[in-house]
């Protein structure tokens, strides 16, 4: 499944429901699980439901904000690509080393985008983790664009 959450508190059940519709709605398809254990049926779901619908998110980009993104791209002075898993997911390897040469700018790689890049290109600044190269940290806090390509920018326990 996408996601999965147990109803813990009555008092959250609108809560862990917007958010269990809003990853069915959008992103990839695919089911998701609200676990409600034996004990919470007995319990009182606070009155009224403040639920608002979720709305669903574009799956393309739109055109007027990639004009935007291209803009501040090209003009940038240190820019930085971060490249994640999504670059595996679209197979965009070639699309992100063109676009990474042509504008000669560097990358560095998420754990689950490694290998999107080569890093043994030039360009290459390593991947990224809890453990970096020293030219991770040093590029990024320099850069005055960080372009993010099939990455979220989550924080996780790895970086």
């Amino acid at each position: 499944s996408k996601s999965s959450e147990p109803i813990i508190l009555a008092a959250e059940v609108t809560n862990i429901f917007r958010r269990a519709f809003t990853k069915l709605k959008n992103g990839r398809g695919g089911p998701v699980i609200v676990e409600i254990p034996a004990d919470m049926w007995n319990e009182e779901v606070p009155e009224p439901l403040n639920y608002t619908p979720v709305m669903r998110t574009r799956y393309g980009a739109d055109p007027v904000q990639v004009k935007e993104a291209a803009g501040l791209l090209v003009n940038a002075k240190r820019p930085v690509i971060y490249a994640g898993q999504g670059v595996h997911y679209a197979q965009a390897w070639p699309q992100l080393k063109r676009l990474a040469e042509r504008l000669a700018i560097p990358v560095t790689t998420s754990l689950g985008g490694k290998s999107s890049f080569p890093e043994t290109h030039p360009l290459s600044l390593g991947s990224g983790g809890l453990a970096v190269p020293r030219a991770v940290p040093k590029f990024l806090a320099e850069a005055d664009v960080i372009f993010g390509i099939g990455c979220s920018f989550t924080e996780t326990s790895f970086g």
